[in-house]
């Protein structure tokens, strides 16, 4: 190989290598650049966002969490989800001048995510900015979505300012929206009814018909998201009521289990626990999670009216009387709890336990007319009438409107027949209970046996009376009526007893008695064509049974008088 040869690929060599260290250099340089940039930015997005001490107000977890985040915020990485997670763990623990800061910083950077400025617009409504509030709200309708909670924010605030036009507009958007949320046509058929527009207002009404408004409220999936970014415990509890109004479970055992870490000590988590067992009638749990709140300092008297019911309704009794039992070890004077060890007793079989428990309760309290009640229902039970009826009398001289007691009493005087003495508290008995349709037919048997004794003895009057009241309890008996009419008519009250004996003919309700009577009234006033075309009719209608064979044959005797007079 010649020596110019050599020389020549030596010089293409070195080209290469030095074309290939100015690359190199230009990409350091480049990728300084970008490094550079990138911390510059950084930089520049702190000094934007609040100092982290300044948020002493928040519960200490929040702060660490806030620190957790500023620190996550690197040279590179989603910085807009670090931020955003920052706002809502500001708001969510009510550190709002914070929040604000930093959703500013969001809407600066996304524009076009409306969902920022709904947050904002809630941080400015916590603190009573009603006008930053609107306008936040204006801003995401401006935007170009239509989120239901907005539009229906926006259609309150349109309305409290008379604006009903606007208020109309939102609204129906709204309910395009949320079309099976009932508070929306509520606040739409307002505005009809401020405006005098009766029509548009019933057809609202009407579209709204069969539609239950949201437990817990309406649902805002965008604010309902903050609370995942709470540490505050007091706000935890209420979103956990709420995601078990809405019976969403396993999301308020989440939150709960959440705010029994952030607060051990606290009893209320677990009181609430308690209940969300119960409501799924998960005893077990309900037990633990009752007996842990009663620990931590929960009012035992409640917690414990609340877990025997549902421990006896789980066929648990036994398990109840042992633990109402152990806590009265330490508080053996504790009324409540003698009253619910009697429950739980009575329940598992033992009843005369059951009485030794609530005659120490009355001991204690005998101005307790729920004791007497309770006592006389263990007794009435075991048969003990005489004494029952003493402590229910008891009962209603220490409180007059008590239910159980009166409706007691009135079975009491009923089954001995003592009739008057029992009718003053079936009539309190139907008074406070307006709505039992089983009160109502025990009422009518009452007045109906009551008035058919006091006709047999001939108070017929009072035997109208009666069964009238029976009548009014229960209408459209046609025995009943046609005893009624009998007393009116033996009462002297002949016309009205008529009525009654007519609409049941017209009604298609007259038996042969009816009839019969109806005939015997008309023959003695003289009319004797129509008593012998009511004569015919119980005829007829009598014949198809034997039983009315005595009445059927008189009726026969009347028309061969009526028809041996007009033949003279």
């Amino acid at each position: 190989m010649s020596a110019d040869h050599v020389q020549a690929r030596g010089f293409k060599r070195g080209k290469l290598l030095f074309f290939g260290i100015g690359i190199l250099v230009a990409t350091t340089l480049a990728g300084g650049l970008y490094v550079k940039a990138r911390w510059d930015s950084r930089n520049a997005l702190f000094a934007q966002l609040p100092d982290s001490a300044a948020s002493v107000e928040m519960p200490e977890a929040a702060r660490e969490e806030v620190e957790r985040i500023r620190n996550a915020i690197g040279l590179f990485g989603d910085r807009d989800s670090a931020l955003a997670e920052l706002a809502m763990t500001y708001h969510a623990n009510r550190a709002f001048d914070d929040a604000k800061v930093v959703y500013e910083i969001l809407i600066d950077r996304l524009p076009e995510d409306p969902q920022w400025k709904y947050l904002i617009a809630d941080v400015y409504e916590a603190e009573s900015d009603f006008e930053s509030f609107e306008r936040s709200l204006v801003e995401v309708e401006a935007i170009g979505v239509d989120y239901g909670p907005c539009l229906l924010k926006l259609g309150r605030i349109a309305l409290r300012k008379r604006e009903y036009d606007r208020a109309e507009s939102f609204l129906k958007r709204a309910i395009a929206v949320l079309p099976r949320e009932r508070t929306v046509y509520d606040v739409l058929a307002t505005v009809y009814r401020r405006i005098g527009d009766n029509e548009k207002r019933k057809l609202v009404q009407d579209a709204a018909a069969g539609l239950e408004s949201s437990k817990g409220g309406v649902e805002d999936p965008w604010l309902e998201r903050i609370y995942d970014f709470c540490f505050d415990v007091d706000q935890l509890m209420v979103r956990a009521d709420v995601a078990m109004e809405r019976e969403r479970f396993g999301e308020a055992r989440a939150i709960l289990d959440k705010t029994v870490l952030l607060d051990k000590d606290d009893w209320k988590p677990h009181a609430l626990r308690m209940h969300m067992y119960l409501t799924g009638e998960d005893a077990t749990a309900a037990l633990d999670s009752g007996l842990k709140a009663v620990s931590l300092g929960a009012d035992k008297e409640t917690a414990f009216t609340a877990l025997v019911p549902a421990l006896v309704k789980a066929g648990r009794a036994k398990q109840a009387e042992e633990t109402v039992a152990n806590v009265l070890k330490d508080d053996a004077q504790n009324v409540v709890l003698l009253q619910l060890l009697a429950t739980a007793q009575a329940a598992g079989g033992d009843r005369s336990r059951a009485v030794a428990s609530l005659l120490r309760a009355s001991e204690l309290d005998p101005n307790s007319a729920k004791i007497h009640t309770d006592l006389g229902a263990l007794y009435w039970e075991d048969g003990q009438r005489d004494l029952a009826a003493a402590r229910f009398r008891r009962a209603l001289e220490i409180a007059p409107g008590n239910d159980e007691s009166t409706l007691y009493l009135a079975q009491y005087y009923y089954e001995l027949g003592r009739f008057s003495e029992a009718e003053p508290f079936v009539e309190a008995g139907l008074a406070n209970n307006p709505e039992s349709e089983l009160l109502r037919e025990m009422s009518t048997s009452f007045f109906t046996d009551y008035g058919t004794r006091e006709f047999s003895i001939g108070a017929f009057k009072n035997a109208a009376r009666l069964l009238g009241r029976a009548d009014a309890l229960s209408p459209g008996q046609s025995k009943l009526q046609q005893s009624l009419a009998q007393a009116l008519i033996r009462s002297g009250e002949v016309g009205e007893g008529l009525k009654i004996l007519n609409r049941m003919v017209e009604m298609g309700t007259a038996g042969p008695e009816v009839l019969m009577t109806l005939g015997e009234l008309l023959f003695g006033e003289g009319d004797r064509a129509l008593a012998r075309r009511y004569f015919a009719a119980a005829i007829e209608s009598g014949s198809r049974s034997p039983q009315y064979a005595p009445l059927v044959e008189a009726a026969r005797q009347r028309i061969q008088l009526i028809d041996g007079e007009a033949s003279r």
